[in-house]
């Protein structure tokens, strides 16, 4: 009885919006266990190989992606995984030739690489499925790409839409979009520092059903004692 996990997969049983043929070989290159689901996702290797075109085999692939001075980036993170998962709304970097690609949807639900420049190969859309409070009762949000975002703004609910900065570290804020199906919407300020909180206000929107941009707290762990004053934890958490 085989254990652990599955490190094969077979050409027919490959997704279909991979738009791989049949006849140029058994076996299909396998996802690594990743950001994304199997299903809903497609390898690095098909992008450089099968859309791309900028390798011909499988060893082409591997001398590029393996190349010690970092050829490819996805979400703005250096890759050498030649199997990395990349899903809906990611962005791919091609560091040496300075392309940058948005992986997209076509009309018959199959993944297409959108070509875009580079201010905008510094975001991302990403879709919140959870919100949830932890431990301590810290509120955390889980999006589609498996990105866990703590301390996030108390407006953002399950099924919204977040634009996220690409890459995401510690120290950076980003700004966030939701939907809020009227003509009006708050437009929030920063939650760090706490301060700034006060200056919220209500702005009607230029058009109706606009996405209005919010901003939500940072990825720290451990929030430090300059971005949240004691006598400001009990209103925030």
């Amino acid at each position: 009885m085989p254990r652990g996990p599955k490190k094969h997969l077979k050409r027919i049983f490959a997704p279909k919006h991979w738009m791989l043929d049949k006849l140029s070989g058994v076996w299909a290159p396998r996802p690594s266990p990743g950001p994304h689901k199997l299903r809903e996702c497609v390898p690095l290797m098909v992008l450089l190989r099968s859309r791309l075109k900028y390798a011909l085999n499988y060893r082409e692939v591997i001398m590029i992606v393996k190349d010690k001075a970092g050829n490819i980036k996805i979400d703005g993170k250096l890759r050498r995984d030649p199997h990395f998962p990349v899903g809906f709304n990611d962005v791919v970097t091609i560091m040496k030739s300075g392309d940058s690609y948005r992986l997209l949807y076509d009309m018959k639900g199959r993944f297409v690489l959108h070509k875009i420049d580079e201010a905008e190969s510094k975001y991302k859309l990403c879709k919140v499925v959870r919100h949830a409070t932890g431990s301590n009762s810290i509120p955390y949000i889980v999006t589609h790409d498996g990105r866990t975002i703590r301390f996030s703004h108390p407006d953002i609910k399950a099924n919204d839409t977040i634009k996220v900065k690409t890459p995401l570290t510690p120290s950076s804020t980003w700004r966030t979009t939701r939907s809020t199906g009227s003509t009006s919407s708050i437009l929030a300020a920063p939650c760090w520092p706490p301060e700034a909180t006060t200056s919220a206000a209500m702005e009607p929107s230029s058009r109706p059903n606009t996405i209005l941009p919010h901003s939500i707290l940072s990825t720290l762990r451990k929030p430090t004692e300059t971005l949240l004053p004691p006598a400001s934890r009990t209103c925030l958490c």
